[in-house]
Order: structure tokens, then sequence, then C-alpha cells
């Protein structure tokens, strides 16, 4: 008995070594300078655009685009936090396009009040900005708003001025002090009749100031109904200025994408693929594209086999298999299944049914990969 649960151990460590990629993967997010002749403002905008390490234009999953109003110096830590958070299937947030939003500089923009430049730049991007985009690149229906400090009061106009553009918001320790009474008012009135945006995330930065104001939003908002707009506030006031930006960033994307990204398989024990398909299907009606089920497939399968539920877990990789049969990974991740729940021997085969069919497929990264976790694996 304990030399089985040793080799049973040793198997579940050489599985966790091996969970990696033998290669290392850039996952740095790629630049994309784009040109848009503006006739609203008669001159031409840069457009910075972000698209993921691994963006293909044909994915039937479109991806959704976070508009972020970040300063250079802020940016390059906010673009390495959103490659990290969602470059593996089981990252907390989706991969995301990033767009910067552009400044409008023209002959006379500088004699706009703010309130007619916020104007101008909401249909700017409403009018322009997004149709181009959606011609260059593959980009879901799904915008959000980012921004910190005094540049989430930016964030916070365009929110105002641009109804119905974004779908949610993700506002970093505004400097609400500084924000026009009339505008503070406007925004109380908003979030109480939930016309804003459908989600909101808005933290609290460590300047004293500003909480007499957050406070008045969160009470605004309080008044919602359960089932109305998802509105999040979050008291940061504790952490340091900089860390709150990162801290905030990471919880109001990963609050923003909760339901997307399955953790619990609990509820879909009786129900298996028939009930996560369903699932998906309100997840579709929710945020309006297609969310591929491939990844929520992959971890219900792994859920029965670590359950003891082996009978489940193989029919769940059948359907992922007809799903997706160019997906080898899949039939690496059945092996790594069935070696985590001790069934060795039927791991073996798998192991060696998918080196035969990465060998077919020319595809030398996962046969290296595979014939040495195969090697661990006959070893013990």
């Amino acid at each position: 008995m304990l030399k089985s649960s040793t080799v049973i151990l040793s198997l579940i460590l050489t599985l966790l070594y091996w969970s990696w990629p033998v290669f290392a993967e850039k996952i740095s997010a790629v630049h994309h300078a784009v040109e848009l002749s503006s006739e609203l403002t008669q001159h031409t905008l840069l457009l910075d655009v972000y698209l993921p390490h691994n963006y293909a234009a044909g994915r039937q999953e479109p991806y959704p685009v976070l508009y972020t109003t970040a300063g250079d110096t802020r940016f390059e830590v906010l673009q390495a936090q959103i490659d990290w958070l969602s470059h593996t299937s089981f990252s907390p947030m989706p991969q995301l396009v990033i767009v910067r939003v552009p400044r409008l500089s023209f002959t006379g923009a500088e004699a706009l009040s703010d309130q007619q430049y916020y104007a101008l730049l909401a249909k700017v991007l409403r009018q322009e900005v997004q149709p181009a985009l959606n011609t260059r690149f593959n980009l879901a229906p799904f915008n959000i708003i980012e921004g910190y400090s005094s540049r989430g009061n930016l964030a916070l106009a365009l929110l105002q001025h641009a109804s119905g553009y974004f779908n949610a918001a993700v506002i970093l320790a505004p400097a609400l002090e500084l924000q026009p009474g009339d505008e503070l008012a406007n925004l109380q009135q908003a979030l109480k009749t939930h016309s804003l945006v459908n989600y909101l995330y808005l933290s609290l930065g460590n300047f004293a100031n500003n909480r007499r104001h957050f406070e008045q939003l969160k009470s605004a908002a309080n008044t919602v109904n359960k089932g109305q707009p998802d509105y999040h506030f979050d008291d940061l006031s504790t952490e340091h200025y900089h860390s709150s930006a990162m801290i905030g960033l990471e919880r109001g994307l990963r609050y923003l994408f909760a339901d997307v990204k399955v953790t619990d398989f609990s509820p879909f024990v009786d129900s298996g693929v028939s009930g996560l398909q369903a699932y998906h299907q309100k997840l579709t009606d929710k945020y309006g594209y297609h969310i591929d089920i491939a990844d929520n497939l992959l971890g219900l399968g792994q859920y029965f086999f670590e359950h003891q539920m082996p009978e489940h877990g193989q029919q769940t990789f059948a359907v992922l298999f007809k799903t997706y049969p160019q997906q080898l990974i899949y039939q690496l991740r059945y092996a790594q299944a069935m070696l985590a729940a001790g069934l060795t021997r039927q791991a073996q085969a798998q192991l060696k049914h998918t080196l035969k069919l990465a060998t077919n497929a020319g595809d030398s990264e996962l046969q290296q990969y595979v014939s040495q976790l195969l090697s661990q694996v006959q070893l013990n």
C-alpha cells in the first residue's frame, strides 16, 4: 500500500513538473499602430492597439476590448499585468485587445471646454474608431473603459458622454475631489437609475478628500435592485497609492469575468456536458458574443477524474475531442487527468496514443513533451 501511494505521489509530482510547455513562450501583447483619418476633427488620429501574443483573426470567440486612459509610465505595467492574467486557459480573465484612448490634437482643440472635449472624444470613439477597428481586428461587441487616479476622471467622463458604448468600467482611485459638483451629481443620478453602465468597479485610494464623494456614489448605487447592474465599490485606502492600481485592476477584471471561467464544477455533476452547454448559452446572452466552451469542458473532465468519476470524465473528454479534433493538447490533458487520478496503465496508453498523433502531425514540441512524460511514468 505504501509503495503504491509513493508511486502515485511520484506521478503527480511528475505531472506538475511537466504541466508547463517545454519551451518558454513569449506572452507580451503585440503593438499595432493604426492611422485613421478623422472627419470629425479634420486630422489624422494615431491609435495604439495591442493584440494578445497569439491573436487569431479567425478565432470563433472574438476578443473583448479594453480602452485605457493610462499614461506611458503606467501603461507598461498595465500591459504586462493584462498579459500575465490572461495568457493561459486557466487564467482569471480572457484575452483582451487593448486600445489606448487617443488624444485629440487639432487646431481649435485647446479652445474646447472639458465637457465639449469629452463629448467630441466620445463621438469620435463611437463613429470613427470602433468601426475602423472592427474592420481590421476580430473584436467582440464588448467594450471596457479603464482609468486610474486623475485619468480615472477622464474615464468617468467618457463613460457618461458615451452612453451605451461601454459595457463595463474599471475606475481606480479617481480624483473625485477634482470632479465638478454638477458632474458628481449627474454621476449619482446615473447610478440611482442604473443608466450608467452594466458593470462598474470603483475603488477608493488613500487620498482622504475623496472618501466623502466615494461614499456618496456608493450610497447612490445601493438603491439598485438585485439583478440590476453589477456594481463593486472597493475601499483600497489602506494600500499604497501605486499598489492600489494593480490590485484594483486585477479585482475589477476578475470580478467582471468571474462567470466565464468556471471554478466550481459541482453544479454540473448531474447535468454534465449538456448542463455546461446550457450555461454557456446564458453567457452568450449576457455578454453578447460567443464564448468558447473548450476551457470549461476541459475543467469539467478534469473535475470528474479528480472526484473519482472516470466514466463521466471519459465522456466529457470524448466531446472535447470531437469538438476540437485538431487540438492535440487535449489528448495530453486527458492522459494527465488519468495520471492524477491514479489510473497509470490507462494514462500510459493515452500518452502513447498522443505521441503517435503528435508524430503524425509533425508537432515536435508536443512529441518531446509527451516522450519525456512517458519516460517518467514508465520509470515509476
